[in-house]
């Protein structure tokens, strides 16, 4: 076979020697079409598995990104040298195939006469830390020897077992590297702060600093991370100056979205405003840095304002993105956008790809209603982890949909997958909706047993289970047993006693509660004064009417007003009730004139009452 090129012909019935040049011309050139020739010509020529040619061919097709047809030579070769071992497995490391590269690490290992240079330990190390592939990781560190103390290969190493989460081995691997630089000490840093430890990294950057090593983009990216995660304002703001003295918020936007995401994690939202907003340049992730840092603080309508403005100026969202909108979307009911922004993550593929994205629709729906929607979205997920499981257990539990809630709940276990914080909490509001007090038993053993009561706020949810469905003392037990009891822990307690009829015991628990320096908020007030209506105790109520704004400076809302009104129509006083109507800062709603009818019909009030009945049949 002849090349279809003046390289072609000078190969046919030339030496060994001459293809040999023609590959070396190639690989300097980078010249991919007449690589690929060339190696048609080895093929036909049957010079394809030839030793020194074969091994050659497969560095070049590596190099020119060619993955498959650089393997089906390796394949083929009987003799193959430490050069095209390296090769294909770095290359499979640079293009993102790094299980390719480790199932060849392995194959290497087999046959047992060659292992990879120090080049290929790096790569097959980041090829650990990407896949997060601890036990491969492992293995290869065990054949390392004296190689882990080299700088370039400890660094790497530090790094797969940060990435991994192993930080005392991440440390312990650190302090046997000999003169540490900015890549070892960022490696560690970085690990530190990916796993929560933000405190931990930032006495590791200031160690660092007292080293004399100046810190690089990456290590202020982390460390920027890091002050938002811990609240350490001051720190963050003097990194902050530092970065834009060194003149790289212009020219690096990695830092400059770092900054704004910092400023955004410690609800400084106009600074993060005011920095983005002077980026030279900003890509998808300083715009989702603004976008996640409105949406963590509540700022819905913000969120869906930065999306409109984001698209009119270009950056293609991510799954990032389309997260924080399809929240915003929920939060404001804006389910239009939500469909439209659904056939977008659609188009573009992320339903698929990105399983957060998938729970983020099934939120949505869910929260505006749409339950129907919500399954069909999570029947098309490919794959369902506990965070779309959970979004629909919510969605059904939110929407009084506890039997739906908890097959859900008992479909996720047969599937394998543990539940978390927020899926034990669902579960436990949906048996608390439809008073499934043995199934809430059943919930109770296994928190216990996983250890996770004082997560989030499965405590307390399951305090309010136990309330709901009437069983008060082990409502009480819970509330004990919980090391940090909050408002919502005591006032669902509270509301407990009051639906069976045990006013006192949630006055005595109220007292309790201040003993111990929680505050009450409004639903606690709500709780309070509807137990001295049911009880008739119109002198409490006034107190604790008074002592909300007076000593906790909690504003009465309209549900406070009419607990008061309906206990002042039970004793018969309608006259205070009618002045008390007449003085609301705010209009009565259809419930407070409700109440106000039956006070008419019970004490025959026929003047007031006309006018409760024209305004409660509006």
């Amino acid at each position: 076979m002849a090349l279809p090129s003046v390289e072609g012909r000078r190969l046919s019935g030339s030496s060994l020697d001459d293809v040999a040049q023609a590959l070396h011309r190639c690989r300097k050139e980078k010249n991919r079409p007449l690589a690929l020739h060339i190696h048609a010509f080895l093929c036909d020529s049957g010079l394809e598995s030839q030793r020194s040619l074969g091994n050659y061919l497969v560095q070049l097709l590596v190099e020119i990104g060619s993955m498959e047809i650089a393997q089906q030579v390796f394949n083929k070769l009987v003799y193959r040298n430490e050069c095209s071992w390296d090769s294909l497995i770095t290359g499979y490391i640079k293009c993102g195939m790094a299980q390719n590269a480790l199932s060849l690490y392995h194959e290497m290992m087999k046959d047992g006469s060659l292992h990879p240079s120090t080049d290929a330990y790096v790569a097959l190390l980041q090829g650990c830390a990407k896949r997060k592939d601890l036990q491969c990781g492992h293995e290869i560190h065990s054949r390392l020897g004296m190689l882990e103390t080299n700088l370039f290969v400890g660094s790497t190493l530090v790094s797969m077992y940060g990435k991994c989460g192993v930080l005392d081995k991440a440390q312990q691997t650190f302090d046997k590297i000999h003169n540490h630089n900015v890549v070892s000490w960022t490696a560690l840093i970085a690990g530190y702060v990916e796993h929560g430890h933000c405190e931990r990294a930032l006495e590791l950057f200031g160690k660092m600093q007292e080293a004399g090593v100046s810190p690089n983009a990456v290590t202020f990216v982390c460390i920027l991370k890091a002050c938002g995660g811990l609240g350490a304002s001051y720190m963050g703001q003097e990194i902050h100056a530092e970065v834009e003295s060194k003149g790289l918020l212009r020219t690096n936007v990695f830092i400059g979205s770092a900054v704004v995401d910092m400023y955004g994690n410690l609800g400084a939202l106009g600074k993060a405003q005011d920095v983005f907003d002077k980026l030279p340049i900003r890509n998808s992730v300083s715009w989702n840095a603004l976008i996640s840092g409105y949406s963590e603080s509540g700022y819905d309508r913000k969120v869906l304002k930065c999306f409109e403005r984001m698209l009119y100026e270009g950056p293609l969202p991510n799954a990032v993105t389309f997260a924080c909108v399809l929240k915003a979307c929920a939060n404001t009911g804006a389910v239009d956008k939500g469909r439209r922004i659904h056939a977008e993550v659609e188009r573009m593929g992320f339903l698929s790809k990105e399983a957060f994205v998938g729970s983020s629709l099934i939120n949505m729906y869910a929260k505006s209603g749409f339950l129907v929607r919500a399954q069909q979205v999570f029947d098309m997920l490919p794959t369902k982890d506990v965070v779309a499981w959970t979004a629909l257990i919510s969605g059904y539990a939110e929407g009084e949909h506890g039997e739906e809630a908890l097959e859900c709940f008992k479909k996720l276990q047969l599937k394998g997958l543990s539940p978390n914080a927020v899926t034990y909490t669902s579960s436990l509001k949906a048996c608390g909706n439809i008073g499934a007090l043995e199934k809430g038993e059943e919930i109770h053993a296994e928190i216990e047993r996983r250890g996770l009561l004082e997560e989030g706020l499965v405590g307390s949810t399951l305090v309010d289970t136990y309330s709901r469905c009437g069983s008060l003392a082990k409502a009480q037990q819970v509330l004990e047993k919980l090391s940090v009891r909050n408002v919502v822990s005591w006032t669902a307690l509270m509301a407990g006693y009051v639906n069976v009829g045990k006013s006192e015991s949630a006055f005595v628990n109220f007292h309790k509660m201040l003993k111990e320096g929680v505050r009450p908020n409004l639903i606690t007030f709500v709780v309070l004064l509807n137990a001295c209506s049911h009880c008739g105790l119109l002198k409490r109520s006034q107190t604790y009417f008074e002592a909300m704004s007076k000593n906790f400076g909690v504003t009465p809302i309209l549900a406070h007003h009419t607990c008061v009104v309906n206990l002042l129509g039970r004793v018969g006083q309608l006259t205070t009730a009618e002045r008390m109507v007449e003085k609301l800062p705010v209009l009565p709603d259809m419930i407070l004139w409700r109440v106000v009818l039956g006070a008419c019909r019970n004490w025959g009030n026929l003047k007031f009452g006309e006018r409760a009945f024209k305004h409660a049949m509006l």
